[in-house]
Protein backbone atom coordinates (compact mmCIF):
# COMPACT_ATOMS: atom_id res chain seq x y z
CA UNK A 1 0.00 0.00 0.00
CA UNK A 2 1.05 3.40 -0.78
CA UNK A 3 -0.08 5.72 1.78
CA UNK A 4 1.11 8.86 0.31
CA UNK A 5 -0.08 8.14 -3.40
CA UNK A 6 -3.50 10.16 -4.87
CA UNK A 7 -4.99 9.44 -7.83
CA UNK A 8 -6.85 12.13 -9.76
CA UNK A 9 -9.39 11.88 -12.53
CA UNK A 10 -11.69 14.52 -13.74
CA UNK A 11 -10.54 17.24 -10.99
CA UNK A 12 -11.73 14.72 -8.47
CA UNK A 13 -9.70 12.75 -6.01
CA UNK A 14 -10.72 8.91 -5.90
CA UNK A 15 -11.19 7.44 -2.56
CA UNK A 16 -8.82 4.28 -2.67
CA UNK A 17 -5.62 3.02 -1.39
CA UNK A 18 -3.30 1.95 -4.16
CA UNK A 19 -1.52 -1.04 -3.88
CA UNK A 20 2.09 -1.04 -4.32
CA UNK A 21 2.30 -3.23 -7.00
CA UNK A 22 1.04 -0.55 -8.39
CA UNK A 23 3.29 0.64 -12.21
CA UNK A 24 2.95 2.71 -15.08
CA UNK A 25 5.22 0.75 -16.95
CA UNK A 26 8.33 1.50 -18.80
CA UNK A 27 5.94 2.98 -21.30
CA UNK A 28 1.95 3.29 -21.95
CA UNK A 29 1.39 2.76 -25.47
CA UNK A 30 3.13 0.59 -27.80
CA UNK A 31 5.23 1.43 -31.33
CA UNK A 32 3.34 -0.08 -34.42
CA UNK A 33 5.83 -0.11 -37.12
CA UNK A 34 4.32 -0.68 -40.98
CA UNK A 35 7.29 -1.62 -42.85
CA UNK A 36 7.21 -3.01 -47.25
CA UNK A 37 9.12 -5.32 -49.20
CA UNK A 38 10.45 -3.55 -51.97
CA UNK A 39 11.58 -5.50 -55.25
CA UNK A 40 14.04 -8.20 -54.10
CA UNK A 41 16.59 -6.17 -51.69
CA UNK A 42 16.99 -7.42 -48.41
CA UNK A 43 15.18 -6.00 -45.37
CA UNK A 44 12.27 -3.73 -45.81
CA UNK A 45 11.02 -0.25 -45.94
CA UNK A 46 9.90 1.39 -43.05
CA UNK A 47 6.68 3.39 -44.17
CA UNK A 48 5.27 4.73 -40.91
CA UNK A 49 5.08 4.47 -37.45
CA UNK A 50 2.89 5.35 -34.73
CA UNK A 51 2.24 4.79 -31.38
CA UNK A 52 -1.11 2.54 -30.25
CA UNK A 53 -3.53 3.13 -27.38
CA UNK A 54 -2.68 1.93 -24.08
CA UNK A 55 -3.93 0.90 -20.65
CA UNK A 56 -3.06 1.82 -17.45
CA UNK A 57 -4.46 -0.25 -14.39
CA UNK A 58 -4.47 0.71 -10.96
CA UNK A 59 -4.64 -1.98 -8.09
CA UNK A 60 -6.53 -1.22 -5.22
CA UNK A 61 -8.04 -1.65 -1.69
CA UNK A 62 -10.54 -0.47 0.06
CA UNK A 63 -11.77 -0.69 3.99
CA UNK A 64 -15.13 -2.25 4.55
CA UNK A 65 -17.34 0.10 6.77
CA UNK A 66 -16.90 3.24 4.80
CA UNK A 67 -20.60 3.73 3.50
CA UNK A 68 -21.65 4.81 -0.36
CA UNK A 69 -17.47 4.47 -1.24
CA UNK A 70 -18.51 2.58 -3.68
CA UNK A 71 -21.28 4.80 -4.98
CA UNK A 72 -18.80 8.06 -4.84
CA UNK A 73 -15.81 6.21 -6.86
CA UNK A 74 -18.50 5.07 -9.78
CA UNK A 75 -19.61 8.81 -9.68
CA UNK A 76 -16.46 9.96 -9.93
CA UNK A 77 -15.53 7.26 -12.93
CA UNK A 78 -18.81 8.01 -14.96
CA UNK A 79 -17.66 9.67 -17.89
CA UNK A 80 -18.49 9.29 -21.10
CA UNK A 81 -15.21 10.93 -23.24
CA UNK A 82 -11.60 10.85 -22.13
CA UNK A 83 -10.71 12.79 -19.08
CA UNK A 84 -7.84 14.21 -17.08
CA UNK A 85 -6.30 11.66 -15.35
CA UNK A 86 -2.89 12.48 -12.95
CA UNK A 87 -0.80 10.77 -10.36
CA UNK A 88 0.36 12.66 -7.31
CA UNK A 89 3.88 11.65 -8.15
CA UNK A 90 3.83 13.04 -11.46
CA UNK A 91 1.86 16.19 -10.83
CA UNK A 92 3.91 17.71 -13.69
CA UNK A 93 1.68 15.45 -16.36
CA UNK A 94 -1.38 13.94 -17.18
CA UNK A 95 -3.14 11.44 -19.44
CA UNK A 96 -6.39 11.75 -20.62
CA UNK A 97 -8.33 8.56 -20.13
CA UNK A 98 -11.16 6.86 -19.95
CA UNK A 99 -12.11 3.95 -17.71
CA UNK A 100 -12.64 1.11 -19.76
CA UNK A 101 -13.97 -2.71 -19.30
CA UNK A 102 -14.95 -4.13 -15.77
CA UNK A 103 -13.58 -3.19 -12.33
CA UNK A 104 -12.57 -6.52 -10.66
CA UNK A 105 -12.74 -6.66 -7.35
CA UNK A 106 -12.71 -9.74 -4.77
CA UNK A 107 -12.92 -9.88 -0.61
CA UNK A 108 -9.32 -10.41 0.84
CA UNK A 109 -10.43 -10.52 4.23
CA UNK A 110 -13.60 -10.04 6.44
CA UNK A 111 -12.20 -6.14 6.49
CA UNK A 112 -10.66 -5.23 3.15
CA UNK A 113 -11.42 -5.40 -0.63
CA UNK A 114 -9.22 -5.43 -3.22
CA UNK A 115 -9.48 -4.53 -7.06
CA UNK A 116 -8.23 -2.91 -10.11
CA UNK A 117 -9.11 -0.18 -12.17
CA UNK A 118 -8.18 -0.29 -16.43
CA UNK A 119 -8.17 3.34 -17.80
CA UNK A 120 -7.71 3.37 -21.50
CA UNK A 121 -5.29 5.94 -22.57
CA UNK A 122 -6.56 6.60 -26.23
CA UNK A 123 -3.32 8.41 -27.15
CA UNK A 124 -0.88 6.10 -25.47
CA UNK A 125 1.02 9.26 -24.58
CA UNK A 126 1.29 11.61 -21.37
CA UNK A 127 0.87 15.62 -21.81
CA UNK A 128 2.86 17.76 -19.79
CA UNK A 129 0.66 20.13 -16.81
CA UNK A 130 2.63 23.23 -18.29
CA UNK A 131 1.84 25.14 -21.66
CA UNK A 132 4.77 25.97 -23.56
CA UNK A 133 5.29 29.03 -25.13
CA UNK A 134 7.71 30.67 -26.84
CA UNK A 135 7.37 34.10 -28.89
CA UNK A 136 8.96 37.10 -30.86
CA UNK A 137 7.51 39.85 -28.95
CA UNK A 138 10.63 40.80 -27.26
CA UNK A 139 13.08 40.58 -30.31
CA UNK A 140 14.07 43.63 -31.93
CA UNK A 141 13.66 43.26 -35.05
CA UNK A 142 11.01 41.21 -34.80
CA UNK A 143 12.21 37.37 -35.79
CA UNK A 144 10.13 35.24 -38.51
CA UNK A 145 12.21 32.43 -37.11
CA UNK A 146 11.33 30.50 -34.41
CA UNK A 147 13.91 27.78 -32.22
CA UNK A 148 11.69 25.60 -30.55
CA UNK A 149 13.24 22.82 -27.72
CA UNK A 150 10.88 20.11 -27.01
CA UNK A 151 12.08 18.26 -23.87
CA UNK A 152 9.35 15.53 -24.11
CA UNK A 153 10.65 12.08 -24.94
CA UNK A 154 8.10 12.37 -27.67
CA UNK A 155 6.94 14.29 -30.54
CA UNK A 156 4.22 17.07 -29.89
CA UNK A 157 2.15 19.05 -32.02
CA UNK A 158 2.21 22.71 -31.80
CA UNK A 159 -0.29 25.80 -32.44
CA UNK A 160 0.97 28.91 -33.50
CA UNK A 161 -1.13 32.50 -33.13
CA UNK A 162 -0.76 35.49 -35.07
CA UNK A 163 -1.40 38.73 -34.10
CA UNK A 164 -1.00 41.65 -36.81
CA UNK A 165 -1.02 44.86 -36.32
CA UNK A 166 -0.48 45.84 -39.50
CA UNK A 167 -2.27 44.09 -43.23
CA UNK A 168 -0.95 40.99 -44.65
CA UNK A 169 -1.68 38.41 -47.20
CA UNK A 170 0.01 35.51 -46.69
CA UNK A 171 1.14 33.17 -44.08
CA UNK A 172 4.03 30.26 -44.26
CA UNK A 173 5.47 27.98 -42.11
CA UNK A 174 8.13 26.30 -42.73
CA UNK A 175 9.15 22.78 -40.66
CA UNK A 176 11.47 20.18 -42.20
CA UNK A 177 8.34 17.88 -41.38
CA UNK A 178 5.86 19.80 -43.32
CA UNK A 179 4.52 22.67 -45.27
CA UNK A 180 1.36 25.09 -43.77
CA UNK A 181 0.34 28.05 -45.62
CA UNK A 182 -2.94 30.57 -45.33
CA UNK A 183 -4.09 33.24 -47.77
CA UNK A 184 -2.34 34.08 -51.45
CA UNK A 185 1.61 34.67 -51.74
CA UNK A 186 0.66 36.53 -54.85
CA UNK A 187 -1.36 39.37 -52.85
CA UNK A 188 -0.12 42.59 -53.26
CA UNK A 189 -0.63 45.88 -51.32
CA UNK A 190 0.42 48.42 -53.94
CA UNK A 191 2.18 52.00 -52.92
CA UNK A 192 -0.34 53.33 -50.89
CA UNK A 193 -0.68 51.75 -47.63
CA UNK A 194 -3.50 52.66 -45.47
CA UNK A 195 -5.60 51.68 -42.06
CA UNK A 196 -8.61 49.17 -43.23
CA UNK A 197 -11.62 50.30 -40.79
CA UNK A 198 -14.06 47.43 -39.93
CA UNK A 199 -18.16 49.11 -40.23
CA UNK A 200 -19.81 45.66 -39.49
CA UNK A 201 -18.95 42.63 -37.40
CA UNK A 202 -21.84 40.90 -36.33
CA UNK A 203 -21.85 37.45 -35.52
CA UNK A 204 -25.60 37.64 -35.24
CA UNK A 205 -26.36 36.23 -31.81
CA UNK A 206 -28.34 39.59 -31.17
CA UNK A 207 -29.66 42.48 -32.78
CA UNK A 208 -26.84 45.24 -33.48
CA UNK A 209 -28.72 47.95 -34.88
CA UNK A 210 -30.67 46.30 -37.55
CA UNK A 211 -33.88 47.75 -38.90
CA UNK A 212 -36.49 44.86 -39.59
CA UNK A 213 -38.73 45.76 -42.56
CA UNK A 214 -37.64 49.51 -43.16
CA UNK A 215 -39.34 51.81 -45.61
CA UNK A 216 -35.32 52.29 -46.50
CA UNK A 217 -34.44 48.69 -47.55
CA UNK A 218 -33.89 47.93 -51.21
CA UNK A 219 -34.34 44.43 -52.85
CA UNK A 220 -33.69 43.24 -56.48
CA UNK A 221 -37.20 40.99 -56.00
CA UNK A 222 -40.20 42.54 -55.83
CA UNK A 223 -41.55 41.43 -52.06
CA UNK A 224 -43.80 42.51 -49.43
CA UNK A 225 -42.17 42.96 -46.13
CA UNK A 226 -44.30 41.96 -43.17
CA UNK A 227 -42.70 39.15 -41.52
CA UNK A 228 -40.53 38.80 -38.44
CA UNK A 229 -37.49 37.21 -37.53
CA UNK A 230 -35.45 36.18 -34.76
CA UNK A 231 -31.79 35.76 -33.21
CA UNK A 232 -29.88 32.62 -31.74
CA UNK A 233 -27.57 33.05 -29.20
CA UNK A 234 -26.47 30.30 -29.03
CA UNK A 235 -26.49 28.92 -32.71
CA UNK A 236 -25.35 32.84 -33.87
CA UNK A 237 -28.19 32.54 -35.80
CA UNK A 238 -30.43 35.14 -37.71
CA UNK A 239 -33.79 33.67 -39.19
CA UNK A 240 -37.42 34.06 -40.32
CA UNK A 241 -40.10 32.66 -37.52
CA UNK A 242 -43.20 34.36 -40.07
CA UNK A 243 -43.01 35.29 -43.56
CA UNK A 244 -46.27 37.10 -43.21
CA UNK A 245 -48.32 37.20 -46.17
CA UNK A 246 -48.77 38.15 -50.23
CA UNK A 247 -49.49 37.14 -53.25
CA UNK A 248 -45.84 37.06 -54.66
CA UNK A 249 -42.79 37.01 -53.13
CA UNK A 250 -42.83 37.97 -49.15
CA UNK A 251 -41.25 37.99 -45.77
CA UNK A 252 -38.89 40.29 -43.88
CA UNK A 253 -35.74 42.70 -44.47
CA UNK A 254 -32.70 43.65 -42.48
CA UNK A 255 -31.10 46.93 -43.23
CA UNK A 256 -28.07 48.49 -41.56
CA UNK A 257 -26.80 51.90 -42.64
CA UNK A 258 -23.17 52.17 -42.55
CA UNK A 259 -21.42 54.39 -39.92
CA UNK A 260 -19.84 56.11 -43.26
CA UNK A 261 -20.12 55.21 -46.96
CA UNK A 262 -17.41 52.90 -48.87
CA UNK A 263 -16.06 52.80 -51.73
CA UNK A 264 -13.79 50.23 -51.89
CA UNK A 265 -14.54 47.38 -49.80
CA UNK A 266 -13.73 43.83 -48.59
CA UNK A 267 -17.17 41.72 -47.68
CA UNK A 268 -17.67 38.04 -45.55
CA UNK A 269 -20.41 36.34 -44.77
CA UNK A 270 -21.69 32.95 -43.90
CA UNK A 271 -25.48 31.89 -44.53
CA UNK A 272 -27.60 28.80 -45.01
CA UNK A 273 -30.25 27.93 -47.18
CA UNK A 274 -31.37 23.91 -46.78
CA UNK A 275 -34.66 22.22 -48.21
CA UNK A 276 -33.82 18.71 -47.42
CA UNK A 277 -37.44 17.23 -48.80
CA UNK A 278 -37.78 19.52 -51.90
CA UNK A 279 -41.28 20.67 -50.56
CA UNK A 280 -40.66 24.09 -50.15
CA UNK A 281 -39.58 27.68 -51.68
CA UNK A 282 -37.40 30.44 -50.49
CA UNK A 283 -34.99 33.09 -50.75
CA UNK A 284 -32.10 34.66 -49.32
CA UNK A 285 -30.86 38.07 -50.68
CA UNK A 286 -28.11 40.81 -50.04
CA UNK A 287 -28.49 44.23 -51.16
CA UNK A 288 -25.56 46.48 -51.24
CA UNK A 289 -27.06 49.98 -52.30
CA UNK A 290 -26.16 54.15 -52.23
CA UNK A 291 -27.57 56.36 -50.03
CA UNK A 292 -30.42 57.38 -52.94
CA UNK A 293 -31.43 53.82 -53.24
CA UNK A 294 -29.14 52.57 -56.12
CA UNK A 295 -28.67 49.30 -56.06
CA UNK A 296 -25.03 48.29 -56.32
CA UNK A 297 -24.66 44.72 -55.73
CA UNK A 298 -26.77 41.96 -54.91
CA UNK A 299 -26.45 38.10 -54.41
CA UNK A 300 -29.52 36.13 -54.56
CA UNK A 301 -29.24 31.92 -53.14
CA UNK A 302 -33.08 30.88 -55.16
CA UNK A 303 -34.77 27.63 -54.33
CA UNK A 304 -37.86 28.23 -56.41
CA UNK A 305 -39.09 24.85 -57.32
CA UNK A 306 -40.99 22.73 -55.12
CA UNK A 307 -39.71 19.17 -56.70
CA UNK A 308 -36.38 19.93 -55.83
CA UNK A 309 -33.89 20.86 -53.38
CA UNK A 310 -31.42 22.38 -55.67
CA UNK A 311 -30.23 26.07 -54.85
CA UNK A 312 -29.62 28.74 -57.67
CA UNK A 313 -26.68 31.52 -57.12
CA UNK A 314 -27.91 35.18 -58.74
CA UNK A 315 -25.52 38.01 -58.93
CA UNK A 316 -26.27 41.81 -59.68
CA UNK A 317 -23.90 44.62 -60.46
CA UNK A 318 -26.45 47.25 -60.27
CA UNK A 319 -29.03 46.14 -62.44
CA UNK A 320 -26.52 43.94 -64.50
CA UNK A 321 -26.90 40.21 -64.12
CA UNK A 322 -23.29 39.34 -63.83
CA UNK A 323 -23.26 35.47 -62.81
CA UNK A 324 -26.56 32.92 -62.83
CA UNK A 325 -25.83 29.48 -61.80
CA UNK A 326 -28.92 27.17 -62.35
CA UNK A 327 -27.17 23.77 -64.04
CA UNK A 328 -24.76 22.46 -61.58
CA UNK A 329 -25.72 20.75 -57.83
CA UNK A 330 -22.69 22.59 -56.35
CA UNK A 331 -24.83 24.59 -54.37
CA UNK A 332 -27.52 22.27 -53.09
CA UNK A 333 -28.13 22.64 -48.88
CA UNK A 334 -26.78 25.80 -49.16
CA UNK A 335 -24.11 26.59 -45.79
CA UNK A 336 -21.94 28.17 -47.30
CA UNK A 337 -19.19 31.71 -47.40
CA UNK A 338 -19.21 34.39 -49.89
CA UNK A 339 -16.40 37.07 -50.12
CA UNK A 340 -16.55 40.38 -52.33
CA UNK A 341 -14.06 42.77 -52.85
CA UNK A 342 -14.38 45.64 -54.55
CA UNK A 343 -11.55 47.90 -55.71
CA UNK A 344 -12.10 50.69 -58.27
CA UNK A 345 -14.45 49.05 -61.50
CA UNK A 346 -13.43 45.74 -60.40
CA UNK A 347 -16.14 43.57 -59.25
CA UNK A 348 -14.33 40.22 -57.44
CA UNK A 349 -16.25 37.45 -55.60
CA UNK A 350 -15.96 33.86 -54.36
CA UNK A 351 -18.84 31.40 -53.61
CA UNK A 352 -17.82 28.56 -51.14
CA UNK A 353 -19.82 25.55 -50.23
CA UNK A 354 -17.89 22.72 -48.51
CA UNK A 355 -14.96 21.86 -51.02
CA UNK A 356 -16.81 23.66 -53.53
CA UNK A 357 -15.39 26.78 -54.37
CA UNK A 358 -15.78 29.36 -57.47
CA UNK A 359 -14.22 32.88 -57.97
CA UNK A 360 -15.31 35.22 -60.59
CA UNK A 361 -15.01 39.15 -61.47
CA UNK A 362 -16.37 41.60 -63.49
CA UNK A 363 -15.45 45.10 -64.20
CA UNK A 364 -17.75 48.01 -64.21
CA UNK A 365 -15.77 49.62 -67.62
CA UNK A 366 -18.95 52.42 -67.84
CA UNK A 367 -18.66 52.81 -64.14
CA UNK A 368 -22.64 53.02 -64.23
CA UNK A 369 -22.42 52.26 -60.42
CA UNK A 370 -18.78 51.93 -59.40
CA UNK A 371 -18.90 55.79 -59.01
CA UNK A 372 -21.11 55.32 -56.02
CA UNK A 373 -20.28 54.30 -52.57
CA UNK A 374 -22.00 51.71 -50.37
CA UNK A 375 -24.48 53.45 -48.14
CA UNK A 376 -26.38 51.03 -46.71
CA UNK A 377 -26.97 47.00 -46.79
CA UNK A 378 -30.34 44.73 -46.61
CA UNK A 379 -30.70 40.79 -46.14
CA UNK A 380 -33.92 39.55 -47.08
CA UNK A 381 -35.94 36.02 -46.79
CA UNK A 382 -38.86 35.58 -48.44
CA UNK A 383 -41.19 32.89 -49.89
CA UNK A 384 -44.07 33.16 -52.24
CA UNK A 385 -47.36 32.78 -52.13
CA UNK A 386 -48.93 30.05 -50.10
CA UNK A 387 -46.14 27.31 -51.36
CA UNK A 388 -44.63 25.65 -48.38
CA UNK A 389 -41.96 28.12 -46.53
CA UNK A 390 -38.60 27.15 -45.46
CA UNK A 391 -38.91 27.70 -41.19
CA UNK A 392 -35.69 27.55 -39.14
CA UNK A 393 -37.80 26.20 -36.40
CA UNK A 394 -38.56 22.98 -37.60
CA UNK A 395 -34.27 22.46 -38.26
CA UNK A 396 -34.57 19.40 -35.75
CA UNK A 397 -37.81 17.54 -36.92
CA UNK A 398 -37.18 18.13 -40.44
CA UNK A 399 -33.50 16.91 -40.51
CA UNK A 400 -31.74 19.88 -41.55
CA UNK A 401 -34.12 22.18 -43.47
CA UNK A 402 -33.46 26.14 -42.61
CA UNK A 403 -32.52 29.43 -43.82
CA UNK A 404 -30.44 32.40 -41.86
CA UNK A 405 -27.53 34.30 -41.41
CA UNK A 406 -24.70 34.11 -39.44
CA UNK A 407 -21.54 35.68 -40.06
CA UNK A 408 -21.17 39.32 -41.74
CA UNK A 409 -17.86 41.42 -41.85
CA UNK A 410 -18.08 44.57 -43.62
CA UNK A 411 -14.00 46.20 -44.19
CA UNK A 412 -13.73 49.39 -45.69
CA UNK A 413 -10.66 49.56 -47.45
CA UNK A 414 -8.63 53.19 -48.07
CA UNK A 415 -7.40 51.84 -51.64
CA UNK A 416 -7.80 54.40 -54.82
CA UNK A 417 -6.24 52.09 -57.00
CA UNK A 418 -6.48 48.09 -57.61
CA UNK A 419 -3.12 47.84 -57.65
CA UNK A 420 -3.66 48.34 -53.98
CA UNK A 421 -6.08 45.38 -53.36
CA UNK A 422 -7.65 44.66 -50.00
CA UNK A 423 -5.87 42.21 -47.80
CA UNK A 424 -6.48 38.70 -46.45
CA UNK A 425 -5.84 39.96 -42.55
CA UNK A 426 -5.98 43.23 -41.61
CA UNK A 427 -4.54 44.73 -38.42
CA UNK A 428 -6.09 43.80 -35.49
CA UNK A 429 -6.58 40.38 -36.62
CA UNK A 430 -5.48 37.00 -35.33
CA UNK A 431 -4.74 34.00 -36.87
CA UNK A 432 -4.67 30.58 -35.35
CA UNK A 433 -2.73 27.57 -36.87
CA UNK A 434 -3.96 24.16 -34.88
CA UNK A 435 -1.46 21.49 -35.59
CA UNK A 436 -3.44 19.60 -32.85
CA UNK A 437 -6.65 19.31 -34.98
CA UNK A 438 -4.99 20.07 -38.50
CA UNK A 439 -7.40 23.61 -38.78
CA UNK A 440 -7.21 27.21 -39.17
CA UNK A 441 -8.80 29.83 -37.27
CA UNK A 442 -9.58 33.06 -37.91
CA UNK A 443 -10.38 35.95 -34.81
CA UNK A 444 -12.36 39.15 -36.22
CA UNK A 445 -11.35 41.96 -34.01
CA UNK A 446 -10.94 40.10 -30.79
CA UNK A 447 -14.26 38.26 -31.91
CA UNK A 448 -14.66 34.60 -31.20
CA UNK A 449 -12.17 32.27 -33.29
CA UNK A 450 -14.12 30.64 -36.59
CA UNK A 451 -12.24 28.27 -38.89
CA UNK A 452 -11.51 29.49 -42.19
CA UNK A 453 -11.79 26.68 -44.92
CA UNK A 454 -12.03 29.61 -47.81
CA UNK A 455 -8.02 30.24 -48.22
CA UNK A 456 -6.20 27.35 -46.50
CA UNK A 457 -4.48 25.58 -48.78
CA UNK A 458 -5.47 22.16 -49.08
CA UNK A 459 -2.66 20.60 -49.72
CA UNK A 460 -1.21 21.96 -46.09
CA UNK A 461 1.13 19.23 -44.37
CA UNK A 462 0.33 19.75 -40.84
CA UNK A 463 3.48 18.83 -38.41
CA UNK A 464 4.74 17.77 -34.98
CA UNK A 465 8.06 19.18 -33.29
CA UNK A 466 10.96 16.23 -32.68
CA UNK A 467 12.17 15.80 -29.11
CA UNK A 468 15.10 18.47 -29.13
CA UNK A 469 15.88 21.50 -31.09
CA UNK A 470 13.22 22.52 -33.49
CA UNK A 471 13.48 25.47 -36.62
CA UNK A 472 10.26 26.87 -37.91
CA UNK A 473 10.01 29.68 -40.14
CA UNK A 474 7.78 32.01 -41.04
CA UNK A 475 6.66 34.10 -44.24
CA UNK A 476 4.42 37.18 -44.84
CA UNK A 477 3.30 39.44 -47.43
CA UNK A 478 6.78 41.27 -48.88
CA UNK A 479 4.93 44.67 -48.29
CA UNK A 480 4.64 44.23 -44.42
CA UNK A 481 7.06 46.11 -42.47
CA UNK A 482 8.07 43.75 -40.00
CA UNK A 483 6.53 40.30 -39.08
CA UNK A 484 3.56 40.11 -36.41
CA UNK A 485 3.87 38.81 -33.21
CA UNK A 486 4.15 35.12 -33.44
CA UNK A 487 3.61 33.02 -30.52
CA UNK A 488 4.01 29.27 -30.11
CA UNK A 489 2.04 26.69 -27.76
CA UNK A 490 2.35 22.92 -27.11
CA UNK A 491 2.72 21.14 -24.27
CA UNK A 492 5.94 17.89 -23.63
CA UNK A 493 4.47 14.82 -24.81
CA UNK A 494 5.70 11.34 -22.81
CA UNK A 495 5.68 7.99 -23.72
Amino acid sequence: MMNSFFVYFNGETLPIKVLSSFSRGFMIGESEITTQDISDNDGTVVVSSRIKEGIIDIPFFIKRGQPNIQDEIMRILNVDEPRKLQFSDQMDRYYQAIPNGKINEEEVSKWIRKGSIPFLIPSGVAYSEEEIEISNKDSSPRDSTLLIRNDGSHKTAPDFLFEFEEDNGYIGVVHEDGIIQYGFPEEVDGVVKQKSITLIQDRFDSNKGWQINSKDAVTMMPMAANGTVEWNKEQSFVYPTNYGTGSGWHGVTLTQKLSQQASNFTLESLSRLEDRFAEKVGRIEFTLSAADGTRLWTFQIRNDAVSSSQNNLWAYVGDQEVERDTTTWDWRFWIGNFTLKKAGNLWQWTFQNGKKRRTLSYTDSAFLVSNKKVDRITIAFAAYGNKKPILWDKLQKENGSGLGWSELRFVQDNVDYWQDLPNKMKAGDTVEIRNTEGKIYKYWQNQEPMQDMLDADIGNQYFTLSPGENKVEFHFSDFMSEPPIITAKFRKVYR
